[in-house]
């Protein structure tokens, strides 16, 4: 199994499985690489951990994003650069280094090889930069991660021969990278010796924090997307397309649902709209039979009220009469008043009046 297969293999591991320790042995594996990037730029052994704890835990959180051809040292490696830039944001130190660095350059025509190690040892890391990705990595394993040349040569599936081949010319680029920008003693040997002499390695309390921060900093395991994304890494071709077909399928499937369920709602609506309109129609028209009746009411309370004042007015001039024949009844020169609608008789003569009456009934009833 070659390094980038093991690398994936871990992190699969730890994506999938939450498996802690595999996550563990990738950090005991790139510490050294991690933690010597941060210590020749900060120079300062408790900012490198830090920093290292920094880079860790972003692979934790992007272990899933990782594929079987991808190279973890060298994404580490830049990581980690970018952690310690971020790190140094104090503009007198970097003015500082590059000043010190401008010195040091202008001095490379000594044919001593210390002062030039001293020299290409804060440049490494933007120059390795500049190569490509594999001559990169091969350097990386073999100088800073001290592997040997069979290792490095398993990482990329060569032979001993092969990999030795690639680390010289990697080498060599590197070396062409200096001397093009003025360092003229920058040979093989040298930048090869200031390789070697920058690589620093972490303490085994360093990598126990390290691994814990890491660790705190991501769940050991993921769920939805992330997890088909971390499996789609090794899915086969037929599976990969099924997998792309159902994701290109899934928002279309969405929008039927979507368009069905906003027709059911648009339905309902129509519905509630025709209801309430048969309820405002219901509304409308007891509102016409209570106007009507109200109507009806207003006029039979009119009519009651007028009658009420005609039994008023008759019951004040009865009273008025009554008050009126009262007072002449009991005044000592009474004289019957001609204005009165009924006249005052004697008994005597009423008797006579009643007999009178009766024989002319009784002579009507004869006839």
């Amino acid at each position: 199994m070659t390094e980038r297969s093991q690398d994936f293999e871990l992190l699969q591991r730890f994506v999938r499985e939450g498996e802690q320790t595999a996550f563990a042995e990738v950090v005991q594996r790139h510490l050294a690489l991690v933690f010597g990037t941060a210590w020749r730029k900060v120079s300062d052994e408790g900012a490198a951990q830090e920093i290292s704890q920094n880079v860790f835990c972003a692979l934790a959180r992007k272990a899933w994003q990782f594929a079987p051809d991808d190279s973890l040292p060298a994404w580490l490696h830049k990581t980690a650069l970018l952690e310690a830039k971020s790190w140094l944001r104090g503009e007198l130190r970097r003015r500082r280094r590059e000043e010190t660095a401008s010195e040091l350059g202008t001095t490379m025509k000594t044919p001593d090889d210390q002062p030039a190690l001293h020299a290409l040892t804060p440049l490494l890391d933007e120059a390795l930069l500049s190569l490509r990705e594999t001559d990169r990595t091969a350097l990386l394993l073999r100088y800073w991660e001290n592997h040997s040349l069979r290792e490095v040569g398993a990482a990329f599936g060569v032979s001993d021969d092969t990999a030795q081949k690639r680390v010289q010319s990697a080498l060599e680029k590197l070396s062409r990278h200096f001397q093009q920008r003025g360092y003229r003693t920058a040979s093989v040997a040298v930048t090869a010796a200031a390789l070697k002499t920058s690589s620093a390695q972490a303490s085994a309390l360093t990598a126990s924090i390290v691994v814990k921060a890491a660790l705190e900093s991501a769940p050991p395991t993921m769920v939805g997307l992330k997890v088909l994304l971390a499996r789609a890494a090794v899915f086969t071709k037929g599976q990969t397309v099924t997998i792309c077909l159902i994701v290109a399928l899934v928002p279309t499937v969405w929008q039927l649902q979507r368009l069905h369920q906003m027709s059911a709602e648009n339905t309902s609506l129509k519905r509630r709209i025709e209801a309430s309109h048969i309820e405002q129609q219901k509304s409308n028209a007891e509102v016409k039979r209570l106007t009507a009746e109200a109507s009806r009411l207003e006029s039979r309370r009119a009519g009651l009220t007028n009658t009420l004042a005609g039994q008023q007015e008759i019951a004040q001039k009865w009273a008025v009469l009554k008050n009126k024949s009262r007072a002449m009844l009991a005044d000592d020169h009474y004289r019957w008043p001609e204005d009165l609608p009924f006249v005052r008789v004697l008994k005597s003569a009423l008797s006579a009046v009643q007999i009178a009456g009766g024989t002319d009934t009784a002579a009507k009833m004869e006839m």
